[in-house]
């Protein structure tokens, strides 16, 4: 699964909390956040900048999180949230996942933010909160309050900016920003982070396939970051296997696993929580197979899912996938065109719930488009139809809680 391996190595994590950088609709809170301003007060040194108090809003709980666009950065051919001479780099459509560490705290999710600061800029402060509660916000193994953005990590971004990984940590869930302050300016990037790990019970969740139709050599390719928990297979047909794809080797899963007699399969335990792994469903030595049924069952690490179905003819629709989300009432759905980061051409998604169609709309997700709101607890039909005149073949991201 060449490409979500590429596109997720771009997030670089595994679970623990989701971090989206995304673009929201205005609303109240957005009021409340002044993205860039400058300051004339003397300050230049770090001891300086640190005099400066944090001036983030507080928000309700229920406040939409003023969530900023993303945009290309330029000189450094890749897209982040940009404030000023500052940005904070999350892959637009792939939301960044973290993860409680193994050892260490245990009650802070830790992630990854690459910041970028234009060349010419000294040293800057960086600091921040959660918006709309009481969870804290810290940097780096020691849980430092603060972050200095001083260093130049060596990478492929051009000599206009230098670049500087950072390992936030959160507690809870919510809406946060980080305040960068620098000797005549003072930046704010907001970001919404949903913990997973710390003080929070691993999910399990499943992904039901409908009317699934194989033809001979084609299969079903799915992209997920599971827990060590075995992930769970079960098929409407017998005459079906299931193959690894990008499965460590020491795990045993070497070769493909047909299902039993009752359509069933439990794929082998990866020992530990390596957060990408990928497998193939098919039909016996690639013979060709209809599904009425395909149930995918795993306790996920983090939200990262995406399908690889058969290349959809012109006119025809993929099979239905079927989620039910929990947590949030909007879902992020990526159709990409596979080796390429964009929206195949004329592939065209629709989602049901009840019968019911579901439009774009609600608070970004940070998987492609999103679509809203939807009702919980009650599951969500999605298909891809191509509207083009040519075969089309799409790497499907899927987004919910």
């Amino acid at each position: 699964m060449r490409n979500s391996n590429r596109r997720c190595r771009r997030v670089t994590a595994a679970a623990g909390f989701a971090l989206a950088i995304v673009s929201v609709a205005g609303g109240s809170a957005g009021s409340k956040v002044v993205p860039f301003r400058e300051i004339d007060d003397g300050a230049a040194t770090i001891a300086e900048l640190r005099e400066r108090p944090i001036e983030l809003p507080s928000l309700a709980q229920h406040e939409r999180c003023p969530l900023q666009p993303i945009t290309l950065v330029e000189g450094a051919d890749v897209r982040g949230t940009q404030a000023g001479p500052v940005a904070a780099v999350i892959v637009p459509e792939v939301a960044a996942y973290f993860s409680v560490p193994s050892t260490g705290d245990q009650e802070r999710a830790v992630g990854k933010i690459l910041w970028l600061v234009q060349a010419d800029q000294p040293a800057l402060l960086a600091r921040g909160r959660q918006l709309d509660g009481t969870g804290t916000l810290r940097f780096g193994n020691d849980n430092a309050k603060e972050l200095v953005l001083d260093q130049d990590a060596t990478s492929t971004v051009g000599p206009s900016w230098r670049d500087q990984p950072s390992g936030p940590s959160i507690t809870r869930s919510g809406c946060y920003a980080v305040q960068i302050d620098g000797p005549d300016f003072q930046a704010v990037i907001v970001f919404s982070a949903h913990a997973f790990g710390a003080s929070a019970v691993k999910s399990t969740r499943s992904v039901n396939v409908r009317d699934l139709k194989l033809d001979d050599g084609e299969s079903l390719k799915v992209s997920l970051h599971p827990s060590d928990v075995p992930i769970e297979i079960d098929t409407s047909e017998r005459e079906v296997e299931v193959c690894p794809s990008g499965w460590p080797s020491y795990a045993g899963f070497l070769e493909c696993i047909p299902v039993d007699a009752d359509g069933h399969v439990a794929l082998p335990s990866t020992k530990n929580s390596l957060f990408h792994l990928g497998f193939i469903v098919q039909g016996i030595d690639k013979q060709g197979v209809r599904l009425s049924r395909l149930t995918i069952t795993y306790e996920l690490e983090d939200g990262f899912f995406m399908l690889l179905p058969p290349p959809i003819a012109p006119g025809n629709t993929t099979a239905r996938f079927i989620v039910t989300p929990v947590r949030r009432t909007s879902i992020g759905v990526g159709p990409y065109e596979p080796e390429i980061d964009h929206f195949a051409r004329g592939a065209k998604v629709v989602l049901q719930q009840n019968g019911t169609r579901i439009r774009r709309g609600g608070i970004r997700t940070g998987h492609g488009d999103t679509y809203g709101p939807v009702r919980l607890d009650r599951p969500v039909e999605i298909e891809v139809r191509n509207a083009g005149s040519k075969p089309v073949s799409v790497d499907l991201l899927v987004d919910w809680f």
